[in-house]
């Protein structure tokens, strides 16, 4: 809510009258995202639901390569046990903390499961390498289009991003092992599902939305609502940024 907002709720009455110019600032109210009103909404009880995943950064060895930042490594997605696509090549986001001349290698994994409480990956659908171009902030990778990546409606996936950052001490312990790493779960639905709203697809449309037009007020706002209702280390200043994807080479 904005400043004039907060100052317009508790008055009524002649007080009103001495704010009358600045309500008619709030002709057009902005109308808050369908999304950021079911922030606490209860997971489903009908077998829907995802687990949790760690959104921000689990390490692989007690001390890491990684040098620290003022935001962490950190996947962008709601994290509310509600984390449905309707698409079989979903988009996922990250934000990366670290410039490229600093990172020996980033892999982005999504992997399909089986079991009802403790889930066994059992297939590696899809994995590539990610290489920054430029410089660090958020980056989009989306599922390629082909029918050997499509998930299958009604599965659940586990998805994993690891960092490994450059440094010849720990390369030389433990070469090959990243140091940082973020994982999370993705359900494909139908479209005409009974849940309604789709977390995985709308946190990207919000974000897609905003980087198309940045100056655009109500999609800036939403996004900047979306990262600080749902606690995102993030904030809206960070931008999308360029980025390539290398095939792993096993």
């Amino acid at each position: 809510m904005n400043k004039v907002a907060q100052l317009i709720l508790p008055l009524t009455g002649a007080m009103a009258i001495v704010i009358s110019q600045s309500v008619s600032l709030l002709a057009a109210p902005f109308a808050p995202h369908p999304l950021l009103k079911l922030a606490q909404r209860p997971e489903p009880s009908n077998g829907n639901s995802t687990p949790r995943g760690d959104t921000t950064p689990g390490t692989t060895r007690p001390e890491s390569a990684c040098k620290p930042t003022s935001r962490p490594l950190e996947a962008i997605v709601a994290n509310q046990g509600q984390d449905w696509t309707t698409s079989p090549h979903p988009t996922f986001l990250f934000y990366i903390p670290y410039n490229p001349e600093e990172i020996n290698s980033i892999t982005f994994s999504l992997n399909k499961t089986e079991g009802e409480t403790i889930y066994e990956i059992v297939e590696t659908i899809y994995r590539t390498n990610v290489k920054l171009t430029e410089t660090s902030g958020i980056i989009k990778i989306t599922i390629p289009a082909q029918p050997e990546y499509a998930l299958e409606s009604g599965e659940l996936y586990k998805w994993y991003l690891t960092v490994d950052c450059k440094s010849e001490q720990f390369d030389e312990i433990d070469p090959g092992i990243p140091d940082l790493f973020v994982k999370g779960w993705v359900r494909r639905l139908p479209i005409d599902s009974e849940e309604g709203i789709f977390w995985q697809d709308e946190v990207v449309r919000l974000a897609e939305l905003y980087f198309s037009e940045p100056e655009n007020s109500e999609y800036k706002e939403n996004w900047e609502q979306f990262l600080q209702d749902f606690n995102m280390e993030v904030s809206i200043e960070v931008p999308l940024v360029d980025f390539s994807l290398v095939p792993p080479e096993d």
